[in-house]
């Protein structure tokens, strides 16, 4: 029995060896570790935890002690947005990456959870010098830029970014000055045991996009969109529902000016949420009433770094979920602006000082209501490659 099992772990390590010599494999991440305050109860994409913070949670006025409960301050410390990933080199042809973070947004302190998520599976291979296959799990081509910040899951959604991680074929064709993107893509993302119209059907989403590149950075436009079959769903017991168009277009920047690196995005879409763009919670297609919900906005970002040391940058994100009250939705718009610095040390190591003001205007007991937050976030970060 000892031989056999001192033969099969020597085939082990003969097949490892073999296929690390055969691979080029470089290990990369984020290690992040802060301290969040908020003035008041926030929320993280819906949940009142300080994970990723997106906007503003309402106040319950429910009772004396549940109103004294939303507004009082709070503060945790987080851990959760450290992400480890590695890159696979075969050839000069195929390479593919694979990256997880650990980001639980049910969990407020997560100091002993389990919680990992597949953030990217993806495999490139170059057809030719110009012309590239991407495929498996990533971020979606109609992203464009992000940006400049800390707080790295939230990331600017629901204040102006657009396009999360979604699974999706791409092809890209490079030129000196353009870049060409054609996709077809998973239509949004199911947590559910069944299939919703995200699945039924035989037609995917397709998104196209083109990048300008010069001496300054990158000037884009991208455009996404997809028929949900909701006619076809199983809750269809009155045979009135009807399919649903979901789409979205944007342009964006990201430029290197005088020293300042310069970000930006402007998007309009309708039922953004069922494409899993993280536009703005809400913005879903009713297949009830057959309401669609049009959703607009934008970010602007702008960082200078002074010296190798001192990093000062700055923000300001807005969107909107049209006549949200008329289609009584909870979430109507959220304003957020944002100012950080950072003290660089050597190896990819830096401390950062993050605030951000929030302004969310919701929808309660069918009227406006806006409830405004402010959050600081110290935090050391550590890029390793």
């Amino acid at each position: 029995m000892k031989d056999k099992i001192l033969m099969s772990t020597s085939v082990l390590v003969l097949t490892i060896s073999s296929a690390k010599a055969a691979l080029e494999v470089n290990v990369y991440g984020i290690l992040k570790t802060s301290i969040i305050s908020a003035s008041q109860e926030v929320t993280s994409f819906g949940k009142n935890t300080h994970t990723a913070i997106t906007h503003v949670a309402e106040v319950d006025t429910s009772s004396a002690a549940n109103q004294k409960y939303s507004k009082k301050r709070r503060t945790s410390f987080q851990t959760q947005q450290t992400r480890i990933g590695v890159l696979l080199k075969a050839n000069t042809k195929l390479s593919g990456r694979f990256e997880v973070d650990f980001a639980d947004f049910n969990q407020s302190t997560h100091a002993t959870g389990n919680q990992t998520r597949i953030r990217i599976a993806s495999i490139d291979y170059k057809i030719t010098d110009q012309l590239q296959l991407t495929t498996g799990q990533k971020w979606l081509t109609f992203m464009g830029v992000a940006p400049y910040m800390n707080n790295l899951v939230q990331a600017g959604y629901y204040s102006g970014r657009t396009a999360f991680i979604g699974q999706e074929a791409t092809l890209k064709y490079t030129t000196e000055k353009f870049n060409f993107y054609a996709t077809v893509l998973a239509k949004g993302k199911n947590l559910t045991d069944t299939q919703t119209q995200t699945e039924l059907g035989s037609l995917p989403g397709a998104t196209l996009r083109v990048d300008y590149k010069s001496s300054y950075g990158v000037i884009g436009a991208a455009i996404i969109a997809s028929k949900m079959e909701t006619d076809a769903l199983k809750t269809n017991t009155s045979n009135t529902f009807e399919d649903s168009n979901s789409y979205a277009y944007k342009i964006f920047t990201k430029l290197n000016i005088g020293g300042f690196d310069i970000r930006g995005e402007f998007f309009q879409g309708q039922n953004t949420e069922d494409l899993a763009l993280l536009a703005l919670g809400g913005s879903a297609y009713d297949e009830v009433t057959g309401t669609n919900v049009k959703t607009w906005g934008g970010f602007t970002s702008i960082a200078y770094k002074f010296n190798p040391t001192h990093t000062l940058y700055s923000g300001l994100g807005y969107a909107v979920n049209d006549d949200a009250l008329g289609r009584n939705l909870s979430l109507a718009d959220n304003k957020m602006a944002r100012l950080g610095y950072e003290y660089h040390f050597n190896d990819g190591v830096k401390v950062f000082f993050e605030s951000t003001q929030y302004e969310t205007k919701r929808v309660v007991n069918n009227a406006y209501k806006s409830y405004d937050a402010n959050v600081a976030e110290l935090g050391l970060l550590w890029f390793f490659k």
